[in-house]
C-alpha cells in the first residue's frame, strides 16, 4: 500500500496540480477480461487499492488498440499521471501506450482523435509505477490510456493517478508584455 502513498505525495508536490481521483465520474475499457468487471473491472484502475496478484486490476481483453478511459464529467487540464502495474507479471505488456485527453471518448478498435498528452515507449516492469508527464498540459473531459501498436496485447493498469486542474487551458494576452514598434 506504500506504493500509491508515494505517487499521491509525488504528484501533489508540482506546482499547481492536484491530485483528481475525486474529480473522475467513471472509467470503462475497451473490454473486460471474461467480462469478469468484479475481477478486472475498469474501476480497480481508479480505486486507489493495489493488488498483489492477478485480480483487482484493470485487465482487458486481447483487443486491437485496447484501453482505458477516465470520465471527468468536466473539462480538466492534465499534467502528470502515475500509473501502478500488475505486480506478478506481465507488466511488459505495457508498452507503445498513448496518452490523450480530449472531449471525444474512446472508440473501439480505433486510436484516440483526442489530444496527445504523452506516449510511453515501454516496457514496464512488474510493479513498477510509471510517472509520466504531458507533452504541455492537455484539456478534455476524457483521459485515455490506450495501445497504439497492433499486437492485440491487452491493457492492464492496477492504479492509475492523475494531477492536473479543473477547467481548460486559457491564453492571457498582457498588453503589458507587448512591445510597441
Amino acid at each position: 500500500m506504500s506504493s500509491i502513498i508515494s505517487v499521491t505525495t509525488t504528484l501533489e508536490n508540482q506546482q499547481q496540480c492536484q491530485e483528481m481521483k475525486d474529480w473522475i465520474s467513471g472509467a470503462t475499457g475497451s473490454s473486460v477480461l471474461m467480462s469478469s468487471y468484479d475481477d478486472w473491472g475498469a474501476g480497480h484502475a481508479i480505486d486507489g487499492l493495489i493488488s498483489d496478484h492477478s485480480v483487482g486490476i484493470f485487465h482487458s481483453e486481447h483487443d486491437k488498440y485496447a484501453w482505458l478511459q477516465l470520465d471527468f464529467s468536466t473539462p480538466v487540464t492534465v499534467k502528470l499521471l502515475s500509473i501502478v502495474m500488475r505486480y506478478d507479471c506481465y507488466a511488459d505488456w505495457f508498452n507503445d501506450v498513448g496518452i490523450y485527453v480530449g472531449n471525444k471518448p474512446a472508440i473501439y478498435g480505433q486510436v484516440s482523435r483526442n489530444g496527445k498528452c504523452t506516449y510511453y515507449e515501454g516496457p514496464a516492469q512488474n510493479g513498477e509505477t510509471v510517472e509520466l508527464a504531458c507533452d504541455a498540459p492537455v484539456s478534455g473531459q476524457y483521459l485515455i490510456v490506450q495501445k497504439v501498436d497492433w499486437s492485440y496485447e491487452p491493457m492492464m493498469v492496477n492504479d492509475l493517478s492523475v494531477c492536473g486542474y479543473e477547467g481548460t487551458l486559457s491564453y492571457i494576452h498582457r498588453t503589458s508584455d507587448c512591445k510597441e514598434k
